[in-house]
């Protein structure tokens, strides 16, 4: 039951030198759920007996290939009907021949009870024999790259808050220096109206500004009209990574046409206009690093889509293949079956 080789070529093809905890068990299980359990006999495995009539634990119910009691297999019924199967008035009643198991708190109980001379085993699928000697494989190689992949975007997903959160702080400071030209009494110019004016550059960067923000986050008041089209929804509401790259866009123009508009201000020396620009460009700094994480997400995710692709395809060649097997053979005695009753 090794996967030694499988874990190194999940290794190779992820370029990771570690592994998320479980990632090799929790493909092995995805496979062995996705293949039909006749095709699944190599990996076939017995639990303790049951021999004083005791249940055997057993919470996995679906992996149980067969159930038997002293060499007889038994059949499954629902517990609803195991009173019948131990009432030996009823015609649904359980023989030493004819025996009968159910699933109950998460253990598989028989009808007749086990004792001594009549052992009751469990066979079942167990997913860590399909390894490194098995046709299925790069089944799990694949479905366990493809959770390293998912596992890489998750967290690459979890540091767009940190980078996110200081983009709104930096929008915040350059806004609330963009206020000050408002006021008279804090210009160097000493004329609001040169501030404020339709025509002013500055009430275009202040504009520019609040639509940066408002694309950030309060969609409401942004230049869509859309409440929940902000890039704050998108990312911790929607989690739409798409959405969220276009509203960082759409900010981050805004935020350069505030800077093309603050140009000439900063060179005659305001002081409040050379505050906003170095907060924008803080805040640029900021949109430039949240879409590169976008970027490398976004990649993470589509390697992650490929190899479970991968995966799926490697399942379904296998189950394809062996059917037609089982089909031909299952031909080739009934026709030697046949030849033989002449």
């Amino acid at each position: 039951m090794a996967t030694t080789e499988i874990t190194q070529s999940v290794k190779d093809v992820t370029n990771l030198s570690t592994l998320s905890t479980h990632t090799i068990e929790d493909a092995q299980r995805f496979v062995a759920s996705n293949v039909p359990k006749n095709l699944l006999k190599f990996a076939q495995n017995v639990s303790s007996a049951s021999t004083d009539g005791s249940a055997i634990s057993f919470v996995i119910n679906d992996s149980i290939l067969d159930v038997q009691r002293n060499g007889y297999s038994c059949r499954e019924i629902g517990m609803e009907e195991s009173i019948w199967a131990l009432d030996s008035t009823s015609l649904k009643y359980a023989t030493a021949k004819h025996p009968i198991w159910y699933h109950k708190q998460g253990a598989v109980h028989f009808a007749p009870v086990t004792d001594g001379s009549n052992a009751g085993y469990v066979f079942y699928v167990d997913s860590s024999k399909i390894d490194d000697s098995c046709d299925l494989r790069n089944a799990i190689i694949y479905k366990a790259a493809s959770h390293e992949y998912s596992t890489l975007a998750a967290l690459r997903r979890s540091t767009l808050s940190t980078a996110f959160t200081a983009l709104v702080a930096s929008l915040t400071q350059a806004e609330s220096a963009a206020n000050k030209f408002e006021s008279a009494t804090e210009s160097v110019f000493g004329d609001e109206d040169t501030f404020d004016t339709a025509a002013s550059q500055l009430t275009r960067v202040k504009d520019s500004l609040n639509n940066a923000q408002n694309i950030i986050d309060d969609g409401a008041s942004s230049p869509t009209g859309n409440a929940s089209g902000d890039a704050a929804t998108y990312l911790y509401t929607d989690e739409d990574i798409e959405l969220l790259n276009g509203t960082i866009s759409i900010a981050k123009s805004e935020m350069e046409r505030a800077q093309v508009h603050l140009a000439e201000w900063v060179a005659i020396g305001d002081m409040r206009a050379k505050e906003v620009s170095t907060a924008l460009a803080e805040a640029q700094g900021y949109t430039s690093e949240i879409t590169s994480r976008l970027s490398q997400q976004q990649a993470y995710i589509n390697e992650s889509k490929k190899f479970y692709d991968w995966s799926r395809a490697e399942l379904q060649n296998y189950i394809g293949t062996n059917e037609r097997a089982i089909r031909y053979q299952s031909q080739q005695q009934q026709t030697q079956a046949a030849a033989a009753s002449e």
